[in-house]
């Protein structure tokens, strides 16, 4: 006759009996006592540990990394890890998503089977770079900025185009257009604006006839 316990604690008369296979999801301390068929004899078996292990993964939404502690896996089912999720440049935690939820952080997370943690990173700026194929420049703010400029989200900044000698302001183009200038611009999203700039043609036709242009002066 066998008495068992599956948490480490000494068996007891009062203990399950065991009458056949059974099924464990959690690791478990497995202690027998056996019994001679008229309860005279008692005997005792070592403890056997039964160890399940559970994998947790991790990915990222936006700009950021997620480390772990302890930071190998697979964990002992019940076993609690750390997860701390890290901003990168320009960006910023907003939550966690599967196996984690809400925005605390660092959180945890208890491994009582596989589990999948994303972390949501939002961005704090977004870049802005201006340009001209020719004929003028443009300023941001008075100034002129590299490629990749950041900004912080919803900040407004001013676009000035201003034109050469001989040449005027026809517009915008990318992420912007129209013929505003200055054009005030929302930072909320990754922005490549040129300013188009367009000289006059002048045209002399010599004889009975005329030219005609396909698009309008200045060009």
């Amino acid at each position: 006759l066998f008495f068992y316990t599956l948490d480490a604690s000494t068996p007891t008369l009062s203990s399950p009996f065991y009458a056949g296979p059974f099924t464990l999801t959690n690791t478990a301390v497995i202690n027998v006592m056996s019994k001679s068929s008229d309860f005279s004899q008692t005997s005792y078996a070592p403890p056997v540990t039964v160890q399940f292990g559970y994998n947790l993964q991790t990915s990222v939404v936006g700009g950021g990394t997620i480390s772990l502690n302890p930071t190998n896996g697979p964990y002992a089912s019940n076993s609690v890890v750390a997860l701390t999720a890290n901003a990168a440049t320009n960006w910023t935690f907003g939550y966690w998503t599967g196996g984690a939820t809400g925005s605390q952080n660092p959180t945890t997370v208890t491994m009582n089977g596989p589990l999948n943690v994303q972390a949501v990173f939002v961005p704090t700026a977004y870049p802005l770079t201006v340009g001209s194929p020719g004929g003028g420049g443009v300023t941001v703010n008075g100034q002129v900025i590299s490629p990749n400029t950041y900004y912080p989200t919803g900040s407004v900044v001013t676009l000035t185009a201003t034109a050469s000698g001989g040449w005027s302001f026809l517009g915008w183009q990318g992420n912007a257009s129209g013929t505003n200038n200055p054009l005030l611009l929302t930072i909320s999203q990754t922005n490549t604006i040129q300013a188009i700039f367009g000289t006059a043609v002048g045209s002399i036709a010599i004889g009975s006839g005329s030219i005609v242009f396909n698009q309008t002066n200045p060009i």
